[in-house]
C-alpha cells in the first residue's frame, strides 16, 4: 500500500497504480483532485482512494503504509516546522520496514536554470535568485510563471539534518553509521525493482530529450554573447573566482560585471 501526499493530480500515482499497487492519493487542492478524478474515470484506472488531506496532519491509520510518496510538500512546505510535521507523519503511517521516497529542490535551482534559460537578463530574477541562495525562500513577485511558485529550496545538509537528525533523532555519533547501514540497505535491493523505479520517477520529472536539448543549445549559446564574454573577463580580472564569498553573492555581482 502506498500513500502519494502531495501527488496533486496523480503523476506518479496512476503509473504506480498501472504497475499493481494499492495508492492513495492526497492533495490538499480541490481542483488536483478534480482531475484526479477525472483521469481515473476516463483511464478505467481506480487509485485506492482520492482524498484531501494536509501533509501535516494526515487520517491515514499508524503502521499502515508499506511506502510513502512526499513530492512535494518538502519544498512546498516553505516553513521548516512544516515540513518536520509532514516527516512526522509520514514516519506515523509508515510499517516498520517501509519506505520513504520524498523530493527537495536544490538551493541552487534556480541559479542553473537562469543560466540554462537566458533569465539573468532580467534583473528581477537576479533579485530572486540572489534570495533564493541566501536563505532557501524562493518567491516570485513577477507575472513569470516560469520563474516558479512559492517554496523551499534546501542545501543538503539542511536536508540530511531534517530528515535524518530532527525527525529520526539521531544522536551525531550514530548519523554515519546510519546513513552507511541505509546505503548498504539500499544495495541489497533488487536492482530490477530499483532500475524500474528510477526509470518510472524519470518519465514523470525528467524533461524531454528535445527540451533538454535546446536547454543545452541555449546555454552554449548564451555564452557567445558579447556581454557574457565581458562578464566573464571581468570575473577573471577582478579575481572572483577566488572569492569563497562569490557564491553567494553571485546573482547581485552578475549585474554589475558589464561596468566599465
Amino acid at each position: 500500500m502506498i500513500f502519494d501526499i502531495g501527488g496533486a493530480a496523480g503523476a506518479y500515482a496512476f503509473p504506480l497504480s498501472g504497475q499493481g499497487y494499492v495508492v492513495h492519493l492526497i492533495d490538499p487542492v480541490e481542483i488536483h483532485l478534480e482531475q484526479a478524478k477525472a483521469r481515473s474515470a476516463a483511464s478505467g484506472t481506480t487509485l485506492g482512494s482520492i482524498t484531501k488531506g494536509d501533509a501535516r496532519c494526515l487520517s491515514a491509520q499508524s503502521n499502515s503504509a508499506d511506502a510513502v510518496l512526499l513530492f512535494g510538500p518538502l519544498y512546498h512546505l516553505v516553513e521548516r516546522s512544516d515540513r518536520l510535521m509532514a516527516l512526522r507523519e509520514a514516519r506515523r503511517i509508515l510499517k516498520p520496514k517501509g519506505v520513504l521516497i520524498a523530493a527537495a529542490i536544490s538551493r541552487f535551482a534556480s541559479r542553473i536554470d537562469g543560466v540554462a534559460r537566458g533569465f539573468f537578463r532580467d534583473s528581477d530574477f537576479r533579485k530572486i535568485v540572489t534570495s533564493d541562495l541566501a536563505t532557501g525562500q524562493h518567491r516570485n513577485p513577477t507575472n513569470q510563471t516560469a520563474y516558479f511558485t512559492t517554496a523551499y529550496f534546501h542545501r543538503p545538509e539542511e536536508l540530511a539534518a531534517e530528515v535524518l537528525k530532527l525527525v529520526w533523532a539521531l544522536p551525531d555519533a550514530e548519523l554515519d553509521g546510519f546513513v552507511d547501514a541505509l546505503a548498504r540497505r539500499i544495495a541489497s535491493f533488487d536492482r530490477r525493482a530499483i532500475a524500474a523505479a528510477k526509470n518510472l520517477v524519470n518519465q514523470v520529472s525528467l524533461p524531454s530529450a528535445d527540451r533538454l536539448l535546446a536547454a543545452i543549445t541555449s546555454f552554449e549559446t548564451a555564452l557567445t554573447w558579447p556581454e557574457t564574454q565581458q562578464r566573464i573577463q571581468n570575473v577573471l580580472q577582478r579575481g572572483l573566482q577566488r572569492d569563497s564569498d562569490f557564491e553567494t553573492r553571485w546573482p547581485e555581482v552578475l549585474g554589475t560585471l558589464l561596468e566599465t
